[in-house]
Protein backbone atom coordinates (compact mmCIF):
# COMPACT_ATOMS: atom_id res chain seq x y z
CA UNK A 1 0.00 0.00 0.00
CA UNK A 2 2.85 2.38 0.72
CA UNK A 3 0.91 4.30 3.37
CA UNK A 4 2.32 5.78 6.52
CA UNK A 5 0.45 8.20 8.76
CA UNK A 6 -3.10 9.30 8.15
CA UNK A 7 -4.95 7.93 5.14
CA UNK A 8 -5.06 10.66 2.43
CA UNK A 9 -8.37 12.27 1.48
CA UNK A 10 -8.44 10.47 -1.87
CA UNK A 11 -7.23 6.90 -2.27
CA UNK A 12 -7.89 4.46 -5.09
CA UNK A 13 -10.24 1.49 -4.83
CA UNK A 14 -7.35 -0.99 -4.42
CA UNK A 15 -6.09 0.87 -1.33
CA UNK A 16 -9.60 1.07 0.12
CA UNK A 17 -10.03 -2.66 -0.43
CA UNK A 18 -6.72 -3.41 1.31
CA UNK A 19 -7.60 -1.21 4.30
CA UNK A 20 -11.01 -2.87 4.61
CA UNK A 21 -9.34 -6.28 4.47
CA UNK A 22 -7.02 -5.23 7.31
CA UNK A 23 -10.02 -4.09 9.37
CA UNK A 24 -11.81 -7.39 8.74
CA UNK A 25 -8.69 -9.32 9.72
CA UNK A 26 -8.46 -7.31 12.94
CA UNK A 27 -12.13 -8.09 13.67
CA UNK A 28 -11.41 -11.82 13.35
CA UNK A 29 -8.61 -11.33 15.88
CA UNK A 30 -11.03 -9.79 18.40
CA UNK A 31 -10.42 -6.11 17.72
CA UNK A 32 -13.21 -3.57 17.33
CA UNK A 33 -13.62 -1.43 14.23
CA UNK A 34 -12.77 1.57 16.37
CA UNK A 35 -9.46 0.03 17.50
CA UNK A 36 -8.48 -1.03 13.98
CA UNK A 37 -9.30 2.37 12.53
CA UNK A 38 -7.33 4.11 15.27
CA UNK A 39 -4.22 2.03 14.48
CA UNK A 40 -4.69 2.52 10.71
CA UNK A 41 -5.32 6.26 11.24
CA UNK A 42 -8.54 5.98 9.28
CA UNK A 43 -11.72 7.79 10.25
CA UNK A 44 -14.23 5.21 11.48
CA UNK A 45 -17.20 6.82 9.68
CA UNK A 46 -15.16 6.74 6.46
CA UNK A 47 -14.44 3.04 6.96
CA UNK A 48 -18.14 2.27 7.45
CA UNK A 49 -18.97 4.29 4.32
CA UNK A 50 -16.40 2.28 2.35
CA UNK A 51 -17.87 -0.98 3.69
CA UNK A 52 -21.31 0.05 2.39
CA UNK A 53 -19.82 1.06 -0.96
CA UNK A 54 -17.91 -2.22 -1.22
CA UNK A 55 -21.15 -4.16 -0.75
CA UNK A 56 -22.62 -2.09 -3.59
CA UNK A 57 -19.45 -2.77 -5.63
CA UNK A 58 -18.66 0.92 -6.02
CA UNK A 59 -15.41 1.62 -4.15
CA UNK A 60 -14.04 3.70 -7.02
CA UNK A 61 -14.47 7.45 -6.42
CA UNK A 62 -16.87 9.33 -8.65
CA UNK A 63 -15.39 12.02 -10.87
CA UNK A 64 -15.42 15.43 -9.16
CA UNK A 65 -17.95 17.96 -10.35
CA UNK A 66 -20.95 15.74 -10.86
CA UNK A 67 -23.97 17.14 -12.65
CA UNK A 68 -25.02 20.41 -11.00
CA UNK A 69 -28.76 21.07 -10.87
CA UNK A 70 -28.15 24.81 -11.10
CA UNK A 71 -26.42 24.60 -14.52
CA UNK A 72 -27.96 26.15 -17.63
CA UNK A 73 -30.00 23.98 -19.96
CA UNK A 74 -28.92 23.77 -23.63
CA UNK A 75 -31.87 25.87 -24.78
CA UNK A 76 -31.06 28.52 -22.17
CA UNK A 77 -27.49 28.74 -23.45
CA UNK A 78 -28.69 29.32 -27.01
CA UNK A 79 -30.99 32.09 -25.76
CA UNK A 80 -28.22 33.84 -23.83
CA UNK A 81 -25.54 33.80 -26.55
CA UNK A 82 -27.27 36.16 -29.04
CA UNK A 83 -28.12 38.60 -26.26
CA UNK A 84 -24.51 38.74 -25.15
CA UNK A 85 -23.60 41.03 -28.07
CA UNK A 86 -25.89 43.71 -26.63
CA UNK A 87 -24.44 43.58 -23.13
CA UNK A 88 -22.56 46.67 -22.02
CA UNK A 89 -19.66 46.57 -19.66
CA UNK A 90 -19.22 49.22 -16.97
CA UNK A 91 -15.65 50.45 -16.65
CA UNK A 92 -14.48 52.56 -13.73
CA UNK A 93 -12.04 55.24 -14.79
CA UNK A 94 -10.20 57.62 -12.45
CA UNK A 95 -10.11 61.20 -13.78
CA UNK A 96 -8.73 64.01 -11.71
CA UNK A 97 -8.89 61.92 -8.56
CA UNK A 98 -12.57 61.06 -9.08
CA UNK A 99 -13.99 57.74 -10.18
CA UNK A 100 -16.20 57.90 -13.26
CA UNK A 101 -18.14 54.91 -14.55
CA UNK A 102 -18.54 54.55 -18.31
CA UNK A 103 -20.53 52.04 -20.33
CA UNK A 104 -18.51 50.30 -23.00
CA UNK A 105 -20.21 48.33 -25.79
CA UNK A 106 -18.78 44.93 -26.63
Amino acid sequence: MGLSGRVPLRVDAVTKEALLDLIEHALWQGWTVHQACRVLELNRVRAYRWLERRQARSLEDAKPGGNPVHGLLDEEITEVRPQRAHVHRVVTVVRGGQRVQQGVAR
